[in-house]
């Protein structure tokens, strides 16, 4: 039998991360990457990246990287494969790193958001990382930092169209935390006030959500860079 993540020590991994008072740290980073993965027929997350480091590895390892907190929220499969994997972080691990579950993978992109704000401590400023748009780098965190304002959100400039991740401010996360009316992220954020950010040629827009995606954008890079 197969020894369970809280065999292999994770628990004491996610302890050891959690040794920066909060007040150091710029905002949480929730990842999504609770959905079923129907289209590309294997879970996103897991998916390699670079070398024999997952989405879900790089995307933590960006976001460590500028300091924040790391909420993965995923559904009960992939946190099994997950947190049984050897991880070798390509920067310093995350000051905090908490797991949430979505036990639904059927559920709509905006229940895995509610499960996940009800991680972050109160005051936090929130990124909201889809595990599928892996091409986010630190400087575009850092220009949404930039821009955010005390009462709304900041997402990448695209031709004046809101791209992602999205950074909503405190009051924004505690309104999508309570929200239980709204049916999309797009309709719970309507009433509150958008910034955009100037992220350059930024590709972290790029969806990888199916395997020709993957093996065009993913695997050809991969490939060119060996």
């Amino acid at each position: 039998m197969r020894n369970s993540p809280r065999e292999r020590g994770y628990p004491a991994k996610i302890a050891a991360f959690a040794a920066t008072k909060a007040g150091d740290r710029p905002a949480t980073a929730i990842i999504l990457a609770a959905g079923a993965s129907r289209r590309m027929g294997f879970p996103k997350a897991l998916l390699p990246f670079s070398g024999s480091r997952t989405f879900l590895d790089h995307l933590v390892d960006v976001y460590s990287s500028i300091g924040c907190d790391v909420v993965l929220v995923l559904s009960p499969a992939v946190s099994r494969l997950a947190l049984g994997l050897a991880r070798a972080p390509a920067t310093p691990p995350p000051a905090s790193l908490r797991l949430a579950i979505n036990r639904d993978p059927d559920g709509d992109r905006l229940s895995s958001i509610r499960i996940g704000l009800e991680t972050p401590a109160a005051g936090s400023a929130v990124f909201l990382q889809d595990v599928d748009r892996p091409f986010v780098t630190p400087p575009v965190l850092r220009a949404l930092l930039e821009r955010l304002g005390p009462h709304g959100y900041a997402a990448p400039d695209l031709g004046g169209r809101s791209g992602h991740p999205l950074l909503v401010a405190p009051a924004v996360a505690a309104a999508l935390r309570s929200d239980r009316r709204s049916r999309t992220l797009r309709e719970a954020l309507a009433g509150f006030e958008r910034t955009l950010a100037d992220v350059g040629e930024s590709r972290c827009e790029l969806n990888i959500n199916t395997p020709e995606l993957y093996r065009l954008h993913v695997s050809a890079e991969a490939s060119d860079a060996a």
